[in-house]
């Protein structure tokens, strides 16, 4: 058994139930849908229905049964795989865009307050029918008892009424989002980034549009706009900065408002040579939505003076999570920086975690994690991308938000049913357990395919560990995570080598609830999802 821990701990017998494939659909014709002059393709197929509930807090419930659901990408759009089954929906793209953008940034959120998780799937490459500019569009599904309803399925882009600025080429609206309730009114708000916003005579520099919910849902009414030239936000707008790439919202401080962190990754602090350090501005949540008068900002080379030997780049360039780690009753926020340099190892990937505090971010020292980290797994080695996704929650059950962090890049030695040897980008997870003192403090391990509890097979290129989220699919303690491989190709090693664009991908289901460790329950595949009309290849970036 190939589990690698960083503390000892006596390990709680676990019981591993290997599910079958999704059952076979009776699959009906796909509706087309259409606003605004774009229109996306929609399918729902039948399943074997497995009823359960949940009781506790959920994020991506579109049925309402108190259980997560689970949204994953495919190559051009979005598989929603329901935890009670009955059903599996497809959104994939028609007319509108040109890249198979649908489903690049995408998020949830209960934004009408109705009991009913929204699903709200971006398209940064979307054209704008109004003036012809590829510049984005996003597609809010709401939730209900039956699940998402495409008969109510809203349309926004920047030729919206009451959305800020105007659709240019390239502004990539949608190209990142995030849901939460900013105001404090009990119902979702949707932060839309567009990383891609030319400002004044600086390309790319970024900007993000903030849209508060009504009884109605996300409205257009007051919403607001941000980029760096905006008063009081830290920094100048520059080139390349992609203000907006990255985002995450969550509750900082004690107060009763959401707060928002937005990423720069391409930001370097006023300087003009490259690479580009990254940045992290929090704006706080208040009672008219966001408070441009409580922002902190954080630089990737904040960090070099901490962790010597580092060389941060583009800190939150591998995604931002939020969870309370230490349960101080504040969440902190977990930054992945896959391309940070560690000990002269290029790419070998950091994570960055700053504690939330009475009065926002940056309460007391922040962490600093590599894979040389007394405690952690592994070596930090060239190419490991350590950081490459990052996701937070309380996986073990004990009050502590645990950090999950793909290694997509990690050689595996000696895996079970491949040649000796290294198996070359296979990839790993890594899980950090939180404690009174964040996740540095707490025991670690790690997992990779095909090793006893992790379903699936270490194949190179799988790049395991690509995409991780925590959910609750199963309503006992502890959350749950989901872990993507979109380089799977289903056939044991020795086959041929991945080929972006053909590659099925796998997403592998964990079951939280033991206090030092979580088992694999599932595996599935994009070739098990195969739907005519449909592209499912990639599948695996999850909600």
């Amino acid at each position: 058994m190939f589990i690698k821990y960083a503390a000892s701990a006596a390990l709680s017998t676990v019981v591993l139930t290997l599910l079958g494939p999704v059952a076979a659909h009776a699959a009906a014709g796909p509706q087309t849908i259409t606003r605004d002059g774009v229109s996306i393709k929609y399918q729902r197929v039948a399943a074997a229905a497995t009823p359960k509930s949940g009781s506790g807090a959920t994020r991506s419930d579109f049925d309402g049964d108190g259980l997560d659901d689970i949204a994953a990408t495919v190559r051009g759009g979005v598989v929603v795989r329901y935890s009670s089954g009955r059903f599996i929906d497809y959104f994939g793209n028609t007319t509108g865009s040109t890249a198979l953008t649908l489903g690049t940034a995408f998020t949830s959120g209960d934004f009408d307050n109705n009991g009913f998780d929204d699903l709200v799937v971006g398209d940064p490459d979307e054209t704008d029918k109004a003036n012809g500019t590829a510049a984005g569009g996003l597609w809010i599904v709401p939730g209900s008892a039956q699940g998402l309803q495409v008969s109510k399925i809203r349309h926004l882009n920047q030729s919206t009424a009451g959305v800020p600025d105007a659709s240019e080429s390239g502004d990539e609206f949608a190209g990142a989002l995030a849901a939460g309730d900013i105001n404090g009114d009990g119902r979702a708000d949707l932060a839309v980034g567009l990383p891609g916003e030319d400002v004044g005579t600086q390309a790319s520099a970024g900007g993000l549009i903030m849209l508060l919910s009504d009884a109605n849902g996300v409205s257009t009414t007051g919403a607001k706009w941000l980029d760096q030239n905006t008063s009081l936000v830290p920094d100048t707008a520059q080139s390349w900065d992609r203000f907006g790439g990255v985002l995450a919202i969550g509750k900082f401080n004690a107060d009763a408002y959401a707060d928002l962190a937005i990423g720069s990754p391409g930001e370097n602090e006023g300087a003009t040579a490259t690479p580009s350090k990254g940045s992290i501005n929090l704006i706080l949540g208040g009672a008219s939505g966001l408070n441009v008068r409580g922002v902190a900002s954080v630089y990737g080379d904040d960090f070099t003076q901490v962790a010597p030997g580092v060389k941060p780049i583009r800190l939150g360039f591998g995604g931002i999570t939020l969870a309370d780690t230490n349960n101080d009753g504040r969440d902190d926020l977990v930054a992945g920086t896959p391309e940070a340099t560690v000990d002269g190892k290029a790419n070998a990937g950091m994570v960055v975690t700053l504690f939330g505090g009475n009065n926002g971010f940056f309460a007391g020292e922040s962490q600093v994690s590599t894979q040389n980290s007394a405690g952690i797994p592994g070596d930090a080695e060239a190419g490991d991308s350590f950081g490459a996704s990052v996701t937070a929650g309380d996986i073990t059950g004990d009050g502590f938000g645990d950090v999950v962090i793909g290694v997509p890049g990690e050689d595996v030695v000696d895996a079970p049913l491949a040649p000796p040897g290294n198996v070359v980008d296979a990839g790993v997870i890594s899980l950090l357990r939180g404690s009174a003192t964040g996740p540095a403090g707490g025991v670690a391990l790690e997992l990779s395919q095909g090793y006893e509890y992790t379903p699936g097979t270490s194949e190179r290129g799988d790049r395991f560990g690509d995409s991780v989220r925590v959910l609750d699919l199963d309503g006992r303690d502890g959350l749950d995570a989901i872990v993507s491989a979109p380089g799977e190709l289903g056939v044991d090693e020795g086959g041929p080598a991945p080929t972006d664009g053909d590659t099925p991908g796998a997403v592998t289901e964990y079951a939280g609830g033991e206090p030092n460790f979580m088992y694999g329950v599932r595996r599935t595949t994009g070739t098990e999802l195969r739907l005519p009309g449909f592209n499912t290849n990639i599948y695996g970036t999850v909600l």
